[in-house]
């Protein structure tokens, strides 16, 4: 019996220390069905993942993540220990955070809500709490999505929509992706960047960017376009800002010289490619 008991503690070592590392993000399967087909931009950020990380530290435990703080105010739920996966999806009439974590004592269990000047409703059978102009769907005690009071309800009402689906090509596109702490994909990066709409992302037929923040920040994007010839205007595009912004940067601002150096853009064929690259501490600086 002993060493039945001590051969199955190897397996079950064996099998646990050999357990594959994932090797793509994903969307978790919680949240993708309740993504709206007219999402044309998703983000994500595995908070999970980043637990160990000074990034981690400094702005999520941190609150200086404004979907994150304004999820905890509404709430009163901490996404620092309660949430692991947070999605963004942006459509032209709006967007959407979904939260992916445990929110109540026991899965299953209604989630304890304590958060002076916070209303609650309920809609078809879901609460909606709101705070201010802040307002938190729950749809169970693992997903959480807040946005919009109108928008929430249509989350709600689409589930036995019949000819709703999510939006499957973003959400395949993200499975292309390596596995990393945040990512984005979207049909266009023009919703993203306002003032780059004309030169930068014309013509743009995708886009996808993927950050590593282990240490700091290693990012990189990609951008698919029409042509060899649009993707390397699309570079000089990236190029001149970069030059403009080092030529208006004054001398004394080491840090914003720092941060434009470790910004890289190259053109392939038809894809434009920017590489970030950059300490902790020079993106703390950037975005005090």
């Amino acid at each position: 019996m002993r060493f039945a008991t001590f051969f199955a503690l190897i397996c079950f070592a064996t099998v646990a220390g050999c357990r594959r590392q994932p090797t793509h993000a994903r969307i978790d399967a919680a949240i993708a069905p309740l993504i709206p087909s007219n999402a044309n931009v998703l983000a994500g950020l595995r908070v999970d993942r980043l637990r160990q990380t000074p990034f981690f530290q400094t702005h999520v435990a941190g609150r200086k993540i404004k979907a994150l703080e304004s999820f905890r105010q509404t709430t009163g739920l901490d996404p620092a220990t309660d949430v692991w996966e947070v999605v963004l999806a942006s459509s032209p009439s709006g967007s959407l955070v979904f939260f992916r974590g445990k929110f109540g004592g026991e899965f299953g269990l209604e989630p304890r809500f304590d958060v002076p000047g916070m209303k609650r409703s309920n809609y078809k059978g879901y609460y909606i709490l709101v705070k201010d102009s802040a307002a938190v769907l729950f749809l169970n005690s693992g997903v959480a999505i807040a946005g919009k009071v109108a928008d929430l309800q249509s989350v709600v009402d689409n589930r036995d929509k019949v000819g709703e689906i999510p939006p499957q090509d973003l959400i395949d596109k993200v499975e292309t992706l390596p596995p990393s702490h945040a990512w984005l994909v979207a049909r266009n990066p023009g919703t993203l960047v306002p003032a780059f709409a004309g030169s930068f992302s014309r013509n743009v037929n995708g886009a996808a960017a993927h950050a590593d923040l282990t240490k700091g920040v290693d990012a990189e994007l990609t951008a698919q376009y029409s042509s060899a010839e649009q993707a390397r205007q699309a570079r000089d595009t990236v190029r001149g800002a970069i030059a403009l912004f080092r030529a208006r940067a004054a001398q004394a601002d080491a840090e914003m010289l720092r941060a434009l150096d470790a910004v890289q853009a190259e053109s392939s064929e038809s894809t434009l490619t920017v590489r970030v690259s950059a300490p902790m501490s020079l993106f703390d600086h950037l975005v005090r």
